[in-house]
């Protein structure tokens, strides 16, 4: 149980930075919603894919 608190605690602060850099895109600089989460997406699918092979490397 004490190690699902220090990977609480890392998954709250990425969500809280997510969501704020979601209303950052969207409100201050006028990106559309969709825009925004295809930004989002992107940065997923790149780390999906990244991470294996530098963790192989």
């Amino acid at each position: 149980m004490s190690y699902f608190g220090y990977g609480l605690g890392q998954c709250f602060s990425f969500g809280l930075v997510g969501s704020f850099i979601l209303y950052f895109y969207t409100d201050i600089l006028g990106i559309s919603p969709i825009a925004a989460s295809t930004i989002f997406l992107v940065a997923r699918v790149w780390d999906a894919v990244n991470d294996p092979l530098i963790a192989g490397y």
